[in-house]
């Protein structure tokens, strides 16, 4: 322990960063969660173990602990939102990332108002039916990120209730309203958008200026029915790049689609 004391603050600073800051592709990737999941499951300890060394370790990682937040249950908030309002109110203002897939209840209202410094949102409408939205209808208007990543779903396949149409609407009003974003990713991989979110990118915030979409979205949302894509640059120039993701996959078909050249001179494949 007197060899572990004896390391210099900025040194201990650089491994606590290297082991607990997750980058942001992965930490909105659905592939890395699920890897992440399954080590958990096999027993593989999660990197915050490394704060178990010693106090001053966890005083100095628990800033990179906290800058990427994913809250999915109502019980998660409650405890996140204890720690900032009792324990380390500072921590709060160290959230740069924030991924929400659940516990949208008020005490996520708690977690998210003194994260004045979060940089990019990641908002999941996979919602229960009985499960309470009042708390994301309260803090979402006060984020100020620069990039938010959407995961929604198809109006057809069943899965929409009242709370997903509820937190459709808030996001449509953020990318309308909201004077910070740059950039809007949707997710999940094999989907559509709805007449929502299509609606929302009709008339985005003049900040605007990329959005992102997974190959197969392009293909089949707005390939096979290209005017929406193509409105949607007509209406917001200020758009100057469609993000492709998994590109290696559909760069061909889509380079030899029907989209007009307007939208291919876009196209940013990755």
């Amino acid at each position: 322990m007197k060899t572990v004391h004896a390391i210099p603050e900025e040194l201990i600073c650089e491994i606590l960063h290297l082991a607990l800051l997750i980058p942001e592709a992965d930490f909105y990737d659905e592939q890395q969660r699920e890897t992440r999941r399954v080590q958990r499951k096999h027993g593989v300890p999660p990197a915050a173990h490394i704060l178990l060394v010693c106090r001053k370790w966890v005083r100095i990682g628990e800033p990179s602990l906290y800058s990427a937040l994913c809250i999915a249950s109502r019980a998660h908030a409650h405890a996140v939102a204890d720690t900032f309002r009792v324990r380390a109110p500072a921590l709060a203002r160290t959230v740069r990332h924030v991924r929400l897939d659940g516990g949208f209840g008020r005490e996520l209202h708690d977690v998210l108002a003194p994260a004045v410094g979060v940089r990019t949102v990641y908002v999941s409408t996979m919602v229960a039916a009985a499960e309470s939205v009042v708390g994301l209808q309260r803090a979402l208007p006060a984020l100020r990120p620069v990039r938010l990543h959407v995961y929604t779903c198809a109006a057809d396949n069943g899965r929409r209730n009242a709370n997903a149409k509820a937190i459709e609407g808030m996001l449509e009003t953020m990318i309308r309203t909201c004077s910070s974003l740059e950039q809007i990713d949707f997710h999940p991989q094999l989907t559509m958008l709805s007449d929502v979110m299509v609606s929302a990118l009709m008339n985005a915030s003049p900040s605007i200026n990329a959005v992102s979409f997974d190959g197969y979205m392009l293909l089949n949302r707005f390939v096979r029915n290209a005017l929406p894509l193509e409105m949607m640059l007509a209406r917001n120039t200020h758009v100057k790049r469609i993000v492709c993701r998994r590109s290696g996959y559909f760069k061909s078909n889509l380079q030899y689609s029907r989209l007009s050249k307007v939208v291919k001179g876009v196209l940013d494949y990755q």
